[in-house]
Parts: C-alpha cells; structure tokens; sequence
C-alpha cells in the first residue's frame, strides 16, 4: 500500500532538476534535442571558420598532409557537420572535455579524418571556438548540462540519498540517440550502485550518423544490468507498423550499407507481419517515381497524396509528405502555399500536436526525415530521392566525408520509408537517375520503378 510514483521526463529536465538550478528558455540552445544539434551546428561553423582562419597558418606543418589538404578542399558545412559529431561522441562524450584524454583516442571509423596528434590539437582548438560562443551567448548545449549534472551525481551528498531518492526502474526509450555522457547518467540514479534495472529500446539504423558503438554497447555505457554485468536482450520479431512489402524495402536499404559499415545493425532482418486480411488488403509494392522537372515532382508530391488518401479510405493526415533537402523542403513548402493545398508542417522531431491539428483540419503533413522519427502513417510520399541528392554528393568531395553522408543517408531513408503502415512512394527527378541507395532493392523488384510511373 505504499505510495508508488511514476516520473516521465526528458534526459534535459531531468539533470536541470538534479542541478536543483532553474534553468530558462533563452539558456537551452533549445528544448527539441534535434533544434538543438541544428544550432549547435551553427556555432560549430563560426568555430571552424575562425580556426581555419586564425589557428591553421600557424599549426598546419604539424599536421598531416591528408587533414590539411581536407580541410582545404572540403565544403565548409560538410566539415562543420563532422566537427560537430566529433565534438559530441569524441571530444565531449569520451575524453570528457580533457585535452590530454581526447589526443589518446582513436579516430572514428566514420568520422572526422584526424590523422595524428597534430591534426587532433587543430580539432580541439575549433572546440575550444565552440564553447566560447556558447559561454558569450549565456547557453548550454545537451552535453554541458549532462555533464554538470553527472558531477551532481558523484558527490557524498548524493550517494547518502541515493537508496531514498533514486529510481525502483528506469525506461529509456530511442536510447540509439544518446551518446555516452547522456547514457552514463541512468546507471547513477537507481536506487541501489550496484543493481541496474535499466529497460532501454534501442534500433541503432534510426541513430543518425556513426554514434561510435564500435567499442562499447548500450549495456557497458549504462553499467550492466545485474550483478555479473551480464544484459537479458529481448528481440522483437515482430513489426506491427509496416506491411511486409515496406519491411523488404527497409531491410534492403539497410543491408546495402553493411559492407561500408562493419557496426551497422539490422532490425527489421527477421521481422514478421503481423498484419490482418483488411490491412493487407491496404498494401502495395512501394512505387519509384520519375518527373521531367523539380517542379512536376513537387506537383506530383501532393497529387498522389490527394490519391493514396482516396485509395486507403484515410485522412488526409494520415499521408506524410517527406522531403530530402532543405531545398526541397522549402520549395514544397512555397509550391503548397502558392496553390493554397491543405498542409501542416513539422519542424521538430516528434511534434504530436502539429499531427493533432492536421487530423483535426484535414491537411496533409510536410516533414524532413529529421523530424519524423516517432511518428505513424498510413502512407508516405518521399520526394527528392534520387542520385547526388541521396547521399549529396557535391562536387570534389572526399572519401571521408562521402563515407559519413552517405552513413547518415541510409539512415535517414531507412526512418523515412518505416513511418509508413501501408504505402510508399518515392519521387525523383529523371536527369539524376535512381538513388545508389535504392539500387539494390531495383535489382531484387522490391520496388516498381517502371517507366510509366
């Protein structure tokens, strides 16, 4: 009869709480983790610059040869975007901000091409341009919070209340987002130090980018979940959001990656239907899509949206328009409002209130791969699938950086084509030709590509 309590929080409120520090709005670089990383991405860009400026004339005959002519011939925001993944999974998550711990890493198998101790001090120096504009700005990021908060959790304080204030158990759900300074909180607040009853979900193809679980599993970083260390995995077999012909799709998908990448994991390898005679009869083989024309493709977009909602009896809500690129993002957005067509529009991972409001309204759903992880549909219609854009390949760019876009492209295809219950249908342009991403699944006919569509 004791009183039992239920806590539903994000990782963020939580460490705030532990802080015992009211942290305001203007302080989170953003509540959303994904606006967050967008901003983030911002000042890592202003960072670089400044080191590439400033730092690179004077540290570049101690650096390698490779790093230099990297640097020099690589896009700046595609630099950015590696710099932003080191700093969180290498220079914040595993060396803990030390100096000294993060020259003795190795580098990441699908990350930023640092080659010797010289081309490390380079990255560190653009961090170090980070955080300065994080502290003139007056904002924490995720890991600086974590990180507080983990000091919190280490103290003789802490440790006297633990058995009074910590938690019985903890669920974590898309634990594959988390890098380790965020997972190696759960293990410091159960209630017992040495007993982990720790549930977490982990689907590491929807984890966007390589997260660095090449060395250490979601068990190890969370401490084990009993007293041998020893984890009790439970694998699902079952997936009850898509029907068997997306399943086939998203298995090919990921398994046309799994030569590049040794630590890319398969979920949907042994998956079953578990689908009713009415819902199959709901299905069809995914559909590949040409046009003559961005602007017939964008056209396109929203007639077979007016279509698959008429053919599975659904509202309009329940067809998501998925865009690759911020350029045909913002392009569909402007054909939409040009032809008045119904649309909600979600920026932000997981927004259920914007899906409550189409359904209510009856409009159509405009959404990044980015943005639609966690949500369901009945149908999705990817637009912008097509050579060069997925991955983006822009011109001259380097192995390193094409092997870590196109990492994240698998991925990012992968979420997209598994939010939808029944249908898929993906759009390109003619001149660019069928994505390398999807070949594979061309070649096996897990989807129709005939010219006539």
């Amino acid at each position: 009869m004791s009183l039992q309590t239920l806590k539903v929080t994000t990782l963020n409120t939580y460490c705030a709480e532990v802080l015992n520090t009211e942290i305001s709005e203007t302080e989170f670089l953003d509540r959303d983790a994904f606006e967050s990383k967008q901003t983030q991405l911002l000042y890592t860009l202003e960072a670089l610059q400044e080191a590439l400026s400033n730092e690179l004339p004077t540290h570049k005959e101690f650096m390698s040869k490779g790093f230099i002519d990297y640097l020099n011939s690589e896009d700046h925001w595609v630099i950015a975007e590696m710099l932003q993944h080191e700093i969180g999974v290498k220079i914040k998550g595993r060396a803990e901000e030390d100096e000294s711990k993060y020259y003795k890493l190795p580098r990441l198998r699908y990350g930023l091409p640092v080659e010797n101790e010289g081309d490390r001090v380079f990255a560190f120096l653009a961090f170090r341009n980070y955080r300065r504009r994080l502290e003139n700005s007056g904002q924490f990021d995720t890991d600086d919070i974590v990180l507080s908060a983990l000091g919190q959790l280490n103290t003789p304080i802490w440790r006297r209340r633990r058995a009074r204030e910590g938690f019985d158990s903890i669920f974590i759900d898309e634990t594959h987002l988390f890098n380790l300074n965020e997972l190696s909180v759960f293990h410091r607040i159960t209630r017992s130090d040495h007993l982990f009853p720790i549930i977490y979900s982990a689907d590491v193809s929807q984890s966007l980018g390589d997260r660095g679980w090449d060395d250490e599993t979601f068990d190890e970083a969370m401490g084990g979940s009993d007293q041998a260390g020893n984890s009790q995995p439970t694998v699902f077999k079952s997936i009850f959001r898509c029907s068997p012909e997306i399943v086939d799709l998203a298995f090919s998908v990921t398994s046309s990656g799994a030569t590049l990448f040794t630590n890319f994991h398969d979920p949907v390898a042994a998956a079953n239907s578990t689908f009713t005679y009415e819902e199959e009869r709901k299905c069809a083989l995914p559909i590949y899509r040409f046009s003559p024309t961005d602007e017939l493709m964008y056209k396109k977009a929203f007639s077979r949206a007016d279509d698959l909602a008429s053919e599975l009896g659904c509202s309009k809500a329940e067809i998501a328009i998925v865009a690759f690129g911020d350029y045909v993002f913002s392009e569909l957005e402007r054909f939409a409002r040009e032809l008045n067509k119904p649309l909600e529009v979600i920026k932000q991972r997981g927004d259920y209130e914007i899906v409550k409001r189409a359904k209510n309204s009856g409009r159509f759903i405009l959404s990044a791969p980015d943005y639609i992880g966690g949500l369901e549909f009945s149908a999705v219609v990817l637009v912008g699938v097509d050579k060069d854009r997925v991955p983006p390949r822009p011109s001259d760019i380097v192995s390193d950086s094409l092997n870590f876009l196109s990492y994240a492209s698998h991925q990012r295809l992968y979420v997209a084509i598994t939010r939808a219950r029944f249908r898929v249908e993906i759009l390109g342009l003619a001149t660019r030709g069928a994505s390398a991403l999807l070949n594979s699944a061309i070649a096996n006919k897990l989807i129709d590509c005939s010219p006539e569509n």
